[in-house]
């Protein structure tokens, strides 16, 4: 995933710190994580994982040090009614990153678990 420039990757952060998130848009996702899935399973053998927090949990709410600003939108400042008037990125991603094909994770944010899987 991308900040809202398209460019810079974006870093949130979860259990272990600093993190990258795989962007199952893209067309080489499918590949990678495959590829670290057998890395891990050649050091650990396992039947099966649990892939925890992959509804795209995220400790900062939005992005955790954006260094690009939004496109057009901003959805934690410019919607005009959010849902309990809470801040509608509570612990998620930027609903402004970026994905593979210039798609906003405000418009795909539900098929992140679904891809993953």
């Amino acid at each position: 995933m991308k900040e809202a420039d398209g460019k810079t990757p974006f870093i949130g952060k979860v259990w272990p710190g600093a993190t990258g998130f795989v962007d199952f848009f893209s067309p080489n996702a499918t590949q990678y994580w495959s590829d670290m899935l057998q890395k891990l399973y050649s050091k650990v053998k396992f039947s099966g994982i649990w892939l925890d927090m992959n509804e795209i949990a995220n400790f900062c709410d939005g992005a955790c040090n954006a260094t690009s600003t939004p496109k057009k939108f901003d959805y934690s400042k410019d919607l005009p009614y959010t849902p309990g008037g809470g801040n509608i990125e509570d612990h998620t991603v930027s609903l402004n990153a970026t994905h593979y094909g210039n798609l906003e994770e405000a418009n795909v944010h539900a098929y992140f678990g679904f891809l993953e899987s």
